[in-house]
């Protein structure tokens, strides 16, 4: 990984204050666990796997062992190391495994510990269903740890995330925020089978410092540098992260490389077509303003053009889902218009909704914590469910493959 993020000195804070600080802020490791441990995919879902594992300290000669589930031996693969920003021993290693087999089960483990994690690759073709979770705003504890052991309950095949993690805005005064996000996705997002669930993470504000986004970048191998991209799966989806507003403008390159993007995996009527970013275009809780409006004016179009049905946006700690939208227009039929689902409150703190009557465009509103479980089977229409942190189903509906 690139090093973009500043020193921790920069913000007048030494060494030795803030090893003792993050000592007595942040609870020890779990004997024989790494510190924390992210899966994402780079490039292709079905035969690759991107895996970060955190250290404490640096290792003196770090591998990453892997097999097949099932295999006897283990293959070892050297990883590349980080420093993460801000914390002067804490070490990130990342592999990235290819040449799996699709729909395939792996263990993998760092040399030196006994109990082994496990991924799964997603199918070549969808000749099953996918069960996703998705939602943003998470925060770094508290409801946090509550809807993550849910997330993991379900065993989706991946989570989509949009943006605002430890809300620790990129600082170096609020590392003891990124630990304890990342302790507990290892101690309540990973099941008690070990299996790790692969993420793909949008950007939010609350990663940025000024022009940069060190925690972010250090966090999540995709989408990279450029914090927007697509990952294709298949014949049967592509998911895209966008950057609203945050470290790339909306407006400019970043569409540009959009509506080409999309244009040309529309071709396909095949394709699911998913969005995925932090601002949203149809808030619950805010103002239709700034970012919102740039939203709607240069993506919106695009959705609409290339036969998106579905968009996820976050931002407002709420939920939401609107009416399928054309033209700003409501359609009395999801095959009509594109729906948007949000507004992210996965643990973040919940804000009071909008009344009706000032956001028509919305078909349910509430201020509650809570995700989005859904499936994607081989034909027919995807089947949503909104749970609440209890696991209650509080909203239901199904939505088009394409419009």
């Amino acid at each position: 990984m690139k090093q973009r993020w500043r020193d921790f000195g920069d913000y007048g804070i030494t060494r030795g204050i803030l090893a003792i600080v993050l000592g007595l802020l942040i609870p020890a490791a779990a004997e024989d666990e790494v510190e924390g441990l992210i899966l994402t995919w780079q490039r292709d879902p079905s035969t690759t796997m991107t895996i970060d594992w955190h250290e404490a300290a640096p290792l003196a000669k770090p591998r990453l062992l892997h097999r097949r589930k099932g295999a006897e031996g283990w293959t070892s693969a050297t990883p590349v190391e980080s420093k993460f920003p801000h914390a002067p021993e804490r070490r990130v290693y990342r592999v990235e495994l290819s040449g799996l087999e699709p729909d395939a089960e792996y263990e993998f483990r760092p040399a030196g510990r006994e109990q082994p994690y496990h991924f799964r690759t997603m199918p070549a073709r969808l000749t099953r269903t996918l069960r996703v979770v998705a939602g943003g705003d998470t925060a770094p504890a508290g409801v946090f740890e509550k809807i993550n052991a849910l997330a993991a309950s379900l065993k989706p095949d991946f989570i989509l995330w949009g943006g605002d993690y430890s809300y620790s805005d990129g600082q170096a005064r609020e590392i003891k925020k990124e630990i304890l996000w990342h302790r507990n996705i290892r101690d309540h997002l990973i099941g008690p089978d070990r299996r790790v669930i692969p993420v793909i993470a949008a950007i939010g504000n609350h990663e940025v410092n000024s022009t940069v986004a060190p925690y972010y970048e250090a966090n999540f191998a995709f989408p990279g540098e450029e914090t927007y991209g697509v990952l294709d799966f298949g014949d049967y989806l592509s998911v895209w992260v966008l950057d609203t507003n945050h470290r790339a403008r909306i407006a400019g390159k970043q569409t540009d490389w959009f509506a080409e993007s999309l244009a040309a995996r529309a071709k396909d009527p095949r394709r699911l077509l998913i969005p995925v970013y932090h601002v949203p275009a149809y808030p619950s809780v805010r103002k239709d303003e700034g970012t919102t409006l740039d939203i709607r004016k240069h993506w919106v179009p695009l959705f609409e053009k290339a036969g998106v049905s579905l968009a996820f946006e976050h931002h407002d700690h709420a939920y939401k889902r609107t009416h399928p939208l054309l033209g700003g227009e409501i359609q009395d039929d999801p095959a009509k218009g594109v729906t948007y689902l949000g507004d992210g409150a996965w643990g973040a703190s919940i804000r009071k909704v909008r009344p009706p009557a000032e956001v028509p465009h919305l078909a349910v509103s509430r201020s509650v914590n809570h995700l989005f479980f859904f499936e994607i089977p081989p034909d027919g229409p995807l089947k949503f469910q909104a749970l609440d942190v209890a696991g209650g189903a509080f909203d239901r509906f199904e939505l088009p493959r394409r419009r």
